[in-house]
């Protein structure tokens, strides 16, 4: 097993929050069957959407938008500083 697989939110393959593109991510299988796994729980009356939007809290996004973020803060606060 990889040590270093991780779940993520999936940044390129979303519809709504990526968690099922980051489940299939670290699946390894086709987006579109964690997808309709999802709603065949929640249509069969089972907790699919309270298990998404718990994995939408809890689960990181990918370290490509974290990497993002933090330059686009570090750009945020070089625009701040006063000029000389």
């Amino acid at each position: 097993m990889n040590a270093s697989k991780r779940l993520y939110r999936s940044t390129q393959d979303r519809m709504f929050a990526g968690v099922c593109g980051g489940v299939a991510g670290y699946l390894d299988v086709d987006p579109t069957l964690v997808r309709l796994f999802f709603v065949a729980l929640t249509l069969m009356g089972g907790p699919g959407i309270i298990i998404y939007l718990v994995l939408m809290l809890i689960v990181p996004e990918g370290p490509d938008v974290q990497q993002q973020k933090r330059k686009h803060d570090e750009e945020d606060d070089l625009s701040d500083s006063p000029e000389i």
